[in-house]
């Protein structure tokens, strides 16, 4: 499949560049409880200067083909948003969300769990944490049917496994 051999590829790279990151969306979605079709791979990213935004942005285009733009990166770092690159060989867009470094992300990246994904251990944002993602996305979004299906597919799978004295207490932090 293509999203393995991408996923895998991604992490050698953020791996070399020593980048801490958490694959996120609906590729995580899959991972915690039932395949969903996505068109994308959602990946946080910890990363706080330029210099290594250049860094990634040469061994992405180094290792994909594609397109990428260096100042859409750039702009997206200084505003904490996101930037994208277009695989072409997969033909698969691949988000880049840059860390806020605020309280909650700093203990996303501390709960993360790793998959075993194309003889790689990839990093994943937790099951709680993806839910509580997808809490702040649905408010965002105004009560979006596709979050609030993704939150009820990982609880059903997930169930007693999921940590709950976390949930609450990030969800009474956040006010979800």
């Amino acid at each position: 499949m293509e999203f393995v051999a991408l996923l895998a590829k991604l992490d050698k790279i953020l791996d070399e560049l020593k980048i801490d990151y958490l694959i996120t969306g609906g590729i995580a979605v899959g991972a915690w409880s039932r395949p969903r079709h996505t068109a994308d791979i959602d990946i946080i990213v910890e990363i706080v200067n330029a210099e290594k935004v250049g860094k990634l942005i040469v061994k992405l285009k180094e290792n994909f083909k594609g397109y990428i733009d260096i100042e859409q990166a750039q702009d997206a770092l200084r505003r904490r948003g996101e930037f994208n690159m277009i695989e072409q060989d997969y033909g698969i867009k691949i988000d880049f969300w840059f860390s806020t470094g605020s309280g909650y992300d700093k203990e996303k990246f501390c709960h993360s769990r790793q998959r075993k994904i194309g003889g790689r251990l990839v990093r994943f944002i937790s099951p709680e944490d993806l839910i509580i993602s997808k809490l702040i996305w649905s408010q965002k979004a105004g009560g979006s049917e596709r979050q609030i299906d993704d939150i009820k597919s990982v609880l059903a799978v997930q169930g007693k496994r999921l940590d709950k004295k976390y949930l609450q207490k990030w969800i009474g932090k956040l006010d979800l």
